[in-house]
């Protein structure tokens, strides 16, 4: 006990990123997965990105997102996992990485 070692417990909810091609949709789409992840989200939020694939990224420009957080790893995977087939169909359907 001579005060040379501590603990600390660090607190974190794992989050990822999800893009949809038209920000109006954000807000459905979040309560949509809310609805059927409640148990595993635990807060969905949208947020202003500069997204660095935009042609004119230097302009300021923020493309809208959703940050979904999750209460552990195990959660999260489960629920990215379920939007990933969408998110790789929105890809091949509309060409990604062309920013626009």
């Amino acid at each position: 006990e001579d005060s040379t070692n501590f603990k600390a417990h660090v607190f974190f909810s794992p989050y990822f990123y999800l893009y949809a091609r038209d920000a109006r949709s954000l807000p459905e789409i979040s309560n949509a997965l809310q609805r059927q992840f409640r148990d595993q989200i635990e807060k969905v939020e949208i947020l202003g990105k500069q997204d660095l694939d935009l042609k004119n990224h230097l302009s300021g420009k923020l493309r809208h997102v959703l940050k979904i957080s999750c209460y552990n790893v195990q959660d999260l995977m489960e629920v990215r996992n379920f939007v990933r087939p969408y998110a790789s169909r929105e890809d091949h359907q509309s060409g990604a990485g062309s920013g626009e």
